[in-house]
This record gives C-alpha cells, sequence and structure tokens, in this order.
C-alpha cells in the first residue's frame, strides 16, 4: 500500500523548498507539536510561525513546509481538510446554517449538517465543501 500524498494549496518562494512533511500531532500550552514525516524528529511552532493553519488543524492533518538555508519560511496547507462539526445554529431562510468546527473556525454550511459530522473544507476559501 502507498501513502496518499497530500494536495498543497501554494507553492513555497523561489529562494525556497519543500523538503518536510510536517503531520500535526496535538496543541498544547501555546505550542503545536509536529511529526517530520521523513526523519521523525519532532517539532515545536507556536502560532506565528503557522499563519492561519490553526484554524484547519487536527491530529494527522499534514502540512507542507518551506526552508530557507534550514529556516521555517512557511507552511503550506493542504487544499482541504476534514473537520468535526461541534456545534450549529438554526437553519436559517436560505436553508443554510453556521456551523463552529473542532478548531473554533465557523461557516457556513448546507441545513443537512449536524454536530458530530465530518465536513471537508477548502482551505483556500474558507468554506464548506463537502460532508465527509
Amino acid at each position: 500500500m502507498t501513502a496518499v500524498q497530500p494536495q498543497f494549496s501554494f507553492a513555497c518562494p523561489e529562494d525556497a523548498t519543500i523538503d518536510r512533511e510536517l503531520e500535526f500531532l496535538y496543541y498544547e500550552g501555546q505550542r503545536y507539536h509536529f511529526l517530520d514525516r521523513r526523519t521523525f524528529d519532532r517539532i515545536e511552532l507556536g502560532a506565528q510561525e503557522l499563519g492561519e493553519a490553526p484554524d484547519f488543524l487536527r491530529p494527522k492533518v499534514v502540512l507542507g513546509a518551506c526552508f530557507r538555508s534550514q529556516k521555517l519560511v512557511r507552511v503550506i496547507l493542504p487544499i482541504q481538510v476534514s473537520l468535526l462539526v461541534t456545534d450549529v445554529d438554526s437553519v436559517s431562510a436560505s436553508g443554510q446554517r453556521q456551523a463552529v468546527l473542532e478548531t473554533g473556525l465557523t461557516l457556513t454550511v448546507p441545513q443537512t449538517v449536524s454536530v458530530g459530522d465530518l465536513v471537508v473544507v477548502d482551505t483556500l476559501t474558507r468554506s464548506f465543501a463537502a460532508i465527509a
């Protein structure tokens, strides 16, 4: 069995390279903990280093990492991630509702989405893509 390669949402700057894939493990004490999938090293990053990535992180999500001279330049999100719905409001007249996801991200979803559902989120547009 071969591993599925994540598809990332944008490329590194020209003078940097994606030479690592970082798998999110957990969040603790203002630090995000990752596993380097090539070296198996554990890496800790702060929210400032991650930009918008924390809105899309759940265990096992894989980020691309751009480095320049061994220094992290940017993390690259997969194009889509699946996240758990933790709360929904009532259905609006348009047939849609607001959902809060496990990361705290809020987005508009169809009325059929309920608490406990996994939804696919487009990381480029920060919008609902499908029910997983």
